[in-house]
């Protein structure tokens, strides 16, 4: 019985440096039945039930160690009688991040050559010839295949900081229930009621992390606004929710008014349970604040937090106003 043909992907994987094209080739190891201690692009068979853009992007990361995101190229056959070769290639370009760690059991080595010397190299497969036609593409389709591939990486950067930002609201709500509950129960003994002052200090550090991947968000949305979408007339993802959520009863202002509402309105309530519990049904003065070391203690804190909290979050708003 004959061999089927077989379905395969391999990916060109490129980057600028120093004014040149480079490429990532990997070494086929010596325990290879072909083509051992050949260089190739990455790449391998697809398995079963799996799409090829699955297929590229598991098999890069089994023999390279990177995460790779890419846009298909083109398909080539692979038609080689004498080594009883006969496949259909899914060739997909793109770039990878991470760090460069090979699977020794499939690839030797792996390393990063200029276009130019990677064309010279004796390459396994049908390689040269992909290569040889990814060089001859218009650059202007080149361009736009890299700025696409740059676009669909910063898109899914927003949206993976989108979803960090809910975590955090939504965890520090939980945490704020968790607190009042813990004062409601320890509130027969007032001294324990000294752990909410934990509250304003951690949802200090939430806002900041919280403002720090909002802002995130926004530079990467004015970048891909500015340097990306302005080649691709139809491509407006990043302009269109910015109109959208303009178009909502000023929703900027309103968002900037929840956040900063619920982190310091949370901060402001814990702080102020607290004292109530230590001022035993004292009128609040100066005096009184004066004598208790451990009020002049919490106020400098939690009132520092607080101050930070809303530093914090004016700054992301003035940076939305620019």
């Amino acid at each position: 019985m004959e061999n089927p043909i077989k379905a395969t992907v391999a990916g060109i994987i490129t980057k600028m440096e120093c004014g040149k094209e480079w490429v990532l080739l990997t070494k086929r190891s010596s325990e290879m039945k072909l083509y051992k201690d050949t260089w190739c692009l990455p790449g391998g068979h697809i398995d079963r039930n799996e799409s090829a853009e699955d297929a590229i992007i598991r098999e890069i990361k089994e023999e390279t160690g990177l995460s790779f995101t890419g846009i298909f190229f083109n398909y080539f056959d692979e038609i080689i009688p004498n080594k009883n070769i006969h496949s259909a290639v899914l060739v997909f370009t793109g770039s990878a991040i991470g760090k460069l760690k090979h699977d020794e059991k499939e690839v030797s080595a792996c390393e990063w050559i200029p276009i130019e010397k990677a064309m010279k190299k004796k390459l396994a497969f049908r390689h040269e010839e992909v290569l040889e036609a990814y060089i001859k593409m218009p650059k202007q389709i080149k361009n736009q295949e890299a700025y696409l591939t740059e676009y669909v990486q910063l898109r899914n950067e927003i949206l993976k900081h989108i979803e960090i930002r809910n975590k955090i609201l939504h965890y520090s709500m939980i945490l704020f229930a968790g607190f009042l509950g813990l004062a409601e129960f320890f509130s027969a003994n007032e001294e324990y009621l000294i752990i909410l002052l934990y509250y304003p200090i951690i949802a200090t550090f939430l806002s900041a992390h919280w403002t720090h991947s909002d802002l995130r968000i926004h530079d990467i949305a004015e970048y891909i606004r500015d340097n990306i979408e302005c080649h691709f007339p139809g491509l407006n993802w990043e302009s269109n929710l910015r109109n959208t959520w303009r178009n909502k009863i000023n929703s900027t202002t309103f968002l900037e008014i929840s956040i900063l509402g619920f982190f310091t309105i949370s901060q402001i309530v814990s702080l102020f349970l607290v004292l109530i519990s230590r001022l035993n049904g004292e009128i609040l003065t100066i005096s009184t604040l004066i004598k208790d070391e451990f009020l002049v203690s919490l106020f400098v804190i939690d009132s520092a937090c607080i101050i930070l909290t809303g530093y914090w979050l004016m700054k992301r708003r003035n940076k939305y106003k620019k």
